[in-house]
């Protein structure tokens, strides 16, 4: 299911359960399909447990609004500007972490929009309070709708996320900024994908 924001933007999403149950939010981080890679198992037994779930895939990936008029973004300026201001190569500039004033870029859009675009969801499915569980950058996004919504959340949980700094050593920052080949196929896609989670997660 689709639903149009106030914003424009459209969020893809899914919901499972009885709505009059505690609702539950799961978001994925950077590049993932939240609607596939939070799994229908994985879904199911969270509505076994009582919870009335929903899944979503951020904008610019799966289903959801592809920002293109933005462009292609580009990786190299953003750790350029990340080594200058904080002395590490990183992949969010400091002005997406909420320090505006300290970094030379600027975004088409930030992790403020994209949690008020979760926000759009909630009063679109009439939500009040939400549970939410989130991991990587989708945890970074919690954050930002925990500060600004503070009432519209009940409980979080976040998985191999970050408050922004210290930012990743620069070795696993490379594995995840390199892509998988030119034209690549899907197996060689699927093999990058192992090699970054295996990266951030034994890391």
């Amino acid at each position: 299911m689709r639903v149009q924001l106030a914003t424009g933007v459209e969020i893809e999403y899914d919901a499972a359960g009885d709505p009059k149950d505690p609702a539950l939010l799961l978001i994925w981080g950077l590049a993932g399909q939240g609607m596939v890679l939070y799994t229908d198992e994985f879904r199911d037994r969270l509505v076994a447990h009582g919870y009335y779930v929903i899944r979503m895939d951020n904008r610019d990936i799966g289903l959801s609004s592809q920002m293109t008029r933005y462009g292609q973004p580009n990786c190299m300026p953003v750790k350029m500007c990340c080594s200058l201001t904080c002395g590490r190569i990183g992949l969010f500039p400091s002005c997406v972490m909420g320090r505006a004033n300290s970094c030379c870029l600027r975004g088409g859009y930030t992790l403020s929009d994209m949690a008020f675009d979760v926000v759009g969801l909630l009063d679109a499915l009439h939500i009040e309070q939400v549970n939410v569980v989130a991991q990587s950058m989708g945890g970074m996004m919690a954050q930002e709708l925990l500060i600004n919504f503070s009432e519209r959340v009940r409980g979080l949980v976040m998985l191999m996320s970050s408050g922004g700094f210290p930012l990743p050593h620069h070795s696993i920052m490379a594995n995840m900024n390199r892509g998988p080949p030119k034209n690549a196929t899907y197996d060689q896609i699927m093999e990058y994908v192992v090699v970054v989670v295996a990266v951030v997660v034994l890391s």
